[in-house]
């Protein structure tokens, strides 16, 4: 309760200092925390960059998601703009689910600070901070989000930047995507039974994590592509790889923009959505690339 009234009286606070200039620059800002900019991040990694690392940070990601969406199953947070009359959301388009922790702060959090830590400088780690403070911030001053939250977000983010990279490194990519799909199996099956529309960012998460698992089989099995030599040759791949991606996130959500769905449906075209964008854009999207301009 103590925790609570300070979160409110703070978000109080941040609706007195709101303007329309403000409310353009933070809603700039939260985008950095939501998951078409980290797809986009990893995308430009695995296919541009350094395919290892790209790979590292897609699994790490994915799975981190999970597990802060299952943390949400357990507390069932209400949003601050539904609990207090005098709390108002400017943003409500990216406040669709429970409260607690912040998705976005874990979001940004984790991949800023596992970019940072492969470069090993003390400017990507004060980026990476900056970043990660700018976006808890905004989630709060959007009405989105109470304090806990994007503190709680954010140590997420930071445990899987730092903690979870090691387990992939001890482990390796396949069995970490199963131990994931194992774990959160539970959560999966409690969600299910519980009919709650707020936790379908759990089955969107899930189903991510599920599409880059098979994709990276699929990869690992019939493709192996290595980086060319000259950049100007990695973008092809990069662009198909990304667009058949996107094509089923974006297609399948135009077919059902404007259809009334029950719970069960709804989570059947976001699961498809996720998983088809995770295996399409790991796997399958390279194979075609091979099959049309390779011999």
């Amino acid at each position: 309760m103590i925790i609570s009234s300070i979160d409110l009286e703070i978000l109080r606070l941040l609706e007195g200092i709101r303007n329309d200039v403000f409310n353009k620059v933070f809603k700039y800002i939260t985008f950095l925390g939501e998951g078409p900019f980290a797809f986009c991040i990893i995308a430009l990694f695995y296919f541009l960059f350094s395919k290892t690392f790209g790979k590292k940070l897609l699994c790490v990601y994915s799975s981190g998601a999970c597990l802060n969406n299952a943390v949400k199953i357990m507390f069932n947070r209400t949003r601050p703009f539904r609990v207090d009359n005098g709390i108002s959301c400017v943003y409500p388009d990216t406040a669709t689910g429970y409260s607690f922790p912040s998705g976005h702060s874990e979001s940004i959090g984790s991949i800023s600070f596992l970019i940072a830590d492969k470069f090993k400088k003390v400017i990507g780690y004060v980026i990476a901070a900056i970043l990660t403070a700018a976006v808890a911030f905004s989630r709060c001053y959007l009405g989105c989000h109470y304090v806990s939250d994007v503190i709680v977000g954010v140590g997420i983010g930071l445990l899987c930047a730092f903690l979870l990279t090691k387990v992939y490194d001890k482990i390796g990519e396949r069995k970490l995507y199963v131990y994931s799909i194992l774990v959160f199996l539970p959560f999966i099956v409690f969600a299910l039974i519980k009919k709650d529309i707020h936790h379908l960012d759990l089955f969107k998460t899930y189903a991510l994590v599920i599409g880059c698992f098979v994709g990276s089989i699929i990869e690992d099995k019939y493709v192996k592509f290595e980086l060319e030599d000259k950049f100007i040759k990695r973008i092809p791949r990069f662009l198909i790889s990304l667009v058949s991606g996107v094509i089923f996130y974006f297609g399948i959500k135009l077919v059902i923009k404007n259809i009334e769905l029950g719970f069960y449906l709804q989570v059947l075209f976001a699961t498809l959505r996720y998983g088809l964008l995770g295996l399409f854009a790991v796997g399958v999207g390279p194979l075609i690339y091979k099959k049309l301009f390779c011999k």
